[in-house]
């Protein structure tokens, strides 16, 4: 190269090249990454160049340019199996699982040992909703010591989304047993774990793994939070079930609520509607002495703040079924200013999460409600569009207050 001035004989680009390619099979990056950018400012098209230079940028961590250099290389020979790999694995850090899908298969296809690459295109299967096929390469790579962690931990997320809630702990165990999981891996794991213990509502489980993870990492994400509140949850059966029960058990919990609401009353429960794992509406027909109308309960499942937007949509449920606005909205939280001002020239009643505890006294156990929750279900009818509204017995009881009240809520 030091020759090149006074030798014409000598072509300058090509020993730049060659020196460069020397530097990187030496693993002397720095001298090879110099010298191919310096023969790319001539030779842009060059396969060779692209691909080293590409690899180049993939060890600095640029990957957005190692995308653009290694783009051109895989064109001009797309059956080079290493330009693929490094652009499938650039693809795959900035978190374009789709495109570094293709690449990276072509990868392992070439070496089936490259559990590195395996583990890039499982995560990429994962990124595209593949979940099967990432499922299958997670529980290969248990095989290797240093996946083993990591592969646990993204089985365990995909089984905790599907809600296959024992596969999920399965896996995150696993996962707890290696010993030289990284710390990070392992308080991931147990998070998980306690994640998936309360989706089954087994309160005291995920109790006790966020403890175990609170002695290792006393502020690791919201677990202080979580212990202080799911303590007082463990504490209560309903508000456990409630919260975080098996949606057959919460029906049957917001039906004895409605079923016992108005304690001097005779209560008939009718149409109950389930949405999700968010709130179940439950339409009741209510008499007492002064007073019968239909009434809808709407109890959210939820220990957090409760807005308008909730209230409105229940109001305007409650115009459709013609059962003249009265309905009561229970939680295991609290209401926005916003929520208890837009009730307040309503008949909505609002429980939070006190009112509720204290509901919660007036019943028995679920074996002893069971006969008196059967007796009252099935005979209401439920209003159609079109029905006049009900007319209340007593005197002066279809408007609210000045204070907002309904006489029914008075009363109750």
């Amino acid at each position: 190269m030091e020759l090149c001035a006074t030798d014409d004989a000598l072509e300058e680009t090509a020993l730049t090249i060659r020196h460069a390619m020397s530097s990187f099979q030496l693993k002397d990056y720095g001298e090879a990454y110099k010298g191919l950018m310096i023969a790319r400012a001539s030779k842009q098209d060059d396969f060779e160049v692209n691909a080293t230079l590409g690899h180049l940028e993939y060890i600095r961590k640029n990957y957005k340019r190692a995308i653009g250099l290694l783009k051109p290389a895989v064109s001009v020979d797309p059956e080079h199996a290493p330009s693929r790999r490094y652009l499938g694995l650039s693809l795959y850090r900035m978190k374009q699982f789709e495109a570094a899908a293709p690449h990276l298969s072509f990868a392992v296809d070439q070496d089936p040992a490259d559990r590195d690459t395996i583990y890039a295109l499982a995560r990429s299967y994962d990124g595209t909703g593949s979940a099967s096929r990432a499922l299958k390469l997670f529980t290969h790579l248990r095989a290797d010591p240093r996946l083993v962690a990591h592969s646990c931990l993204a089985a365990g997320s995909i089984h905790l989304n599907q809600q296959r809630y024992d596969e999920a702990i399965a896996d995150f165990r696993i996962g707890l047993r290696h010993q030289d999981a990284p710390v990070k891996v392992a308080l991931e794991l147990r998070y998980r774990q306690a994640t998936a213990h309360l989706r089954k509502g087994d309160v005291a489980d995920a109790l006790r793994e966020w403890e175990s993870i609170r002695e290792a990492a006393p502020s690791y994400r919201d677990v202080p939070a979580l212990i202080q509140h799911y303590r007082e949850i463990a504490a209560n059966r309903h508000l456990q079930v409630f919260l975080v029960g098996r949606t057959p058990d919460f029906v049957n919990l917001c039906k004895q609520l409605a079923l016992t609401y108005f304690p001097d009353a005779t209560t008939k429960l009718g149409n109950v509607s389930v949405v999700g794992d968010e709130y179940v509406d439950v339409m009741a027909d209510v008499t007492t002495s002064s007073w019968d109308d239909q009434i809808l309960f709407r109890f959210l499942r939820t220990s957090g703040d409760t807005g308008e937007m909730v209230l409105r949509e229940m109001y305007a449920k409650l115009k459709e079924l013609r059962v003249g606005g009265r309905g009561v909205c229970a939680s295991a939280g609290s209401y926005t200013i916003g929520a208890q001002s837009f009730v307040e020239a309503r008949r909505i009643d609002l429980l939070g999460k006190r009112e509720l505890v204290r509901k919660f006294q007036r019943l028995g156990t679920p074996q002893a409600a069971a006969p008196r929750l059967r007796a009252a279900t099935s005979t209401a009818r439920i209003p159609r569009r079109g029905d006049a509204p009900r007319q209340l017995r007593g005197p002066g009881l279809a408007a609210p207050d000045s204070a907002g009240r309904s006489h029914w809520s008075r009363l109750r």
